[in-house]
């Protein structure tokens, strides 16, 4: 699976946890807007790399592997959203570019971006 699937799959999942408490393929799929035999495919495939597992009832649950891996997701997600929104750019916007750079940015690079948004932050409050 591209990288960019599993960590918006691991993010989603992460995301409905914290809201519902269980995630089923069936809302998986509703909430990604795509079909289910798909996010079955994915699914499957998640659990092969040991992202994620299945309760005894079938709910999708992740692994420390995956959850570690969606909460990086939403870390970076959120650092773009917040330094984007501070230089004018609109929410929507923000929200839709961080989709993008949060998988594509290398580790070093989003340490400058961190950088760069806490210099912002404190000049901000001087």
């Amino acid at each position: 699976m591209f990288r960019k699937t599993t960590e918006d799959y691991l993010k989603t999942i992460l995301g409905m946890t914290e809201n519902s408490g269980g995630v089923r393929n069936t809302d998986l799929a509703k909430k990604l807007g795509i079909k289910k035999p798909s996010v079955t495919s994915a699914v499957k495939q998640l659990e092969e790399e040991g992202y994620v597992s299945r309760t005894e009832n079938g709910s999708i649950i992740l692994t420390a592997s995956g959850m570690q891996i969606a909460k990086d997701t939403v870390r970076r997600h959120s650092t773009f959203v917040e330094l984007l929104t501070s230089q004018g750019v609109e929410l929507e916007i923000a929200e839709r570019d961080a989709c993008e750079l949060e998988h594509d940015v290398s580790p070093e690079s989003y340490e400058a971006f961190v950088r760069i948004n806490e210099l912002l932050k404190s000049k901000k409050s001087e």
